[in-house]
């Protein structure tokens, strides 16, 4: 994250990337996992995923924030058999490795699934405390098998703060 012309141009620039390994998170005991209810508690990635991150943020003034995100990651999934058994390659954080799972597998090896995400803020606080926004998402998602799920979401909201 760098701010490199703040006193002449107010731009942010943001790049993440984000890689978790094959059975990260996860335990051969799924009581023990890196969970609760369900749900991981350090990202919401998979493990066996990638991330790419870019956003991009304009400050006209100390009360309006225009800002632009796009994210991309990739994600290895277990396979499921055609008689219903899981091939456990180390892409879901609720099946550790078990005993008679392969000791090595490779990065993005699976069900390869695609996750595209783009979307537009902008903030505005007219009174301390007290802000407006409005956020335009756009989504992909797609895997080999399925074909791609599109999805585009709009929010307004308020937002208190004391």
């Amino acid at each position: 994250h760098t701010t490199p012309f703040y006193p002449q141009l107010p731009l942010d620039f943001k790049f993440e990337y984000l890689r978790l390994e094959p059975y990260t998170f996860t335990h051969r005991l799924n009581r023990n996992n890196y969970t609760h209810s369900g749900y991981s508690l350090g990202t919401f990635l998979q493990p066996k995923s990638e991330l790419f991150f870019l956003g991009i943020s304009y400050r006209f003034t100390s009360r309006l924030t225009l800002a632009a995100d796009f994210s991309y990651s990739n994600h290895g999934a277990n396979f499921v058999n055609n008689d219903g058994t899981i091939n456990n390659v180390g892409g879901d954080i609720k099946l550790g490795h078990r005993t008679f799972d392969s000791e090595t597998t490779r990065f993005l090896d699976g069900e390869l699934e695609i996750a595209r995400n783009i979307s537009a803020q902008i903030y505005y606080e007219p009174i301390n405390q007290f802000s407006f926004f409005l956020n335009a998402a756009y989504s992909s998602n797609s895997t080999r098998k399925l074909k791609s799920q599109k999805d585009t979401q709009i929010f307004l909201g308020t937002s208190l703060k004391f």
